[in-house]
């Protein structure tokens, strides 16, 4: 894996403004919102995977709220040390969920709701980002001050094999933020926010993931 680029990442405020061409007289009112409770303190993460919703509770929690597409609480992901990232894949039918209490990364079967698969990073990773590309299941970790790097399980193998330290050579303050385009299997985009200014790379991924 080559870095192709580096990055500094700026912010930036944007505002948009919709026009609708309404007939004078003719103004429908907006539908009242409605809230869900939901039986977690913190949220870390909300994905949808059309028919459902899911949420992570943070690094104190231990479950993922499964709702419907209307907010209704259809079940509970339980039993999760610290659930933050989630992650779909591509056919939206495994939900990857970033472990970094546990220094791991759980699969589950969105339909089923079923733990697939566990994967085990290695002690003092922290797990805590998510970023898929084809075969591969990429992991930014972390657990302090200057021990970041990225980790990726290939899924093509059976069983899968984890690799940690890949991005070998470059300084990371802490977890690094991954993210990949769905239809871009050939770059991984890793944010480092934790140093002023903050900066992002966009990495170069070979047929052998290197």
């Amino acid at each position: 894996m080559q870095i192709r680029r580096g990055l500094t990442l700026a912010l930036a405020a944007l505002t948009a403004g919709l026009l609708t061409g309404a007939t004078p007289g003719h103004a429908q009112a907006a539908a009242e919102p409605t809230a869900t409770p939901l039986p977690l303190s913190t949220v870390a993460d909300v994905v949808s995977a059309g028919d459902r919703v899911f949420v992570s509770g943070g690094s104190s929690a231990t479950d993922v709220v499964v709702t419907s597409a209307t907010g209704t609480v259809v079940g509970t992901l339980s039993g999760l040390p610290g659930p933050t990232d989630l992650l779909l894949s591509a056919d939206r039918r495994t939900l990857y969920v970033a472990l970094p209490t546990a220094n791991a990364i759980a699969a589950f079967d969105t339909g089923s709701l079923i733990e697939s698969a566990r994967y085990d990073t290695g002690a003092g990773e922290c797990p805590s980002s998510l970023a898929l590309t084809g075969r591969y299941l990429w992991f930014g970790y972390g657990c302090g001050q200057g021990d970041g790097n990225i980790g990726r399980i290939d899924l093509g193998r059976q069983p899968a094999r984890v690799a940690t330290g890949v991005a070998v050579g470059q300084y990371f303050y802490g977890s690094p933020l991954l993210a990949a385009a769905s239809q871009n299997r050939s770059v991984l985009l890793v944010g480092q926010p934790g140093l002023s200014p903050a900066s992002v790379y966009a990495y170069d991924i070979g047929a052998g993931a290197h």
